[in-house]
């Protein structure tokens, strides 16, 4: 009698646990956004994946926050990049002072992509076309 007693008392234990872990999770409707979770930009050394938004974001939401994000980091707030956002692909445009700027601009799109493909057609203001100079140096 007493084995029976402590099999359904088991049992109901681990039907009550089971039912709190599932009435508990957050729906993926109600996750955060980037901008709601983090009141600031993350850091080089901070995984991206995780900020990673779903494709299905509307495109001018996505461009919105891309463009806050620019304007957020230092090194591109003063820059004339921007982003152009459809429903496959972010293309980003303007120039920047160096290719570190550049890659940074890629890193904060991607973070937003999603499934969109990122096109970097960001310029580096100073930098040279990559044909060699027909200039002799001299020696």
């Amino acid at each position: 009698m007493k084995r029976s007693f402590f099999l359904v008392a088991m049992v109901v234990t681990l039907f009550a646990a089971f039912t709190i872990a599932q009435s508990s999770q957050t729906p993926s409707s109600q996750q955060p956004t980037p901008d709601q979770s983090q009141s600031s930009q993350p850091s080089a050394s901070q995984s991206t994946g995780s900020m990673s938004q779903s494709s299905s974001g509307g495109s001018s939401d996505v461009q919105t926050n891309i463009q806050k994000a620019f304007q957020q980091d230092s090194s591109l707030a003063n820059s004339s990049v921007s982003a152009n956002v459809t429903d496959d692909k972010i293309q980003l445009t303007g120039t920047v002072s160096s290719s570190a700027d550049k890659d940074k601009a890629e890193q904060i799109a991607q973070q937003y992509a999603g499934s969109r493909k990122v096109d970097n057609k960001i310029q580096v203001s100073g930098s040279t076309s990559s044909q060699p100079s027909s200039t002799p140096y001299p020696r």
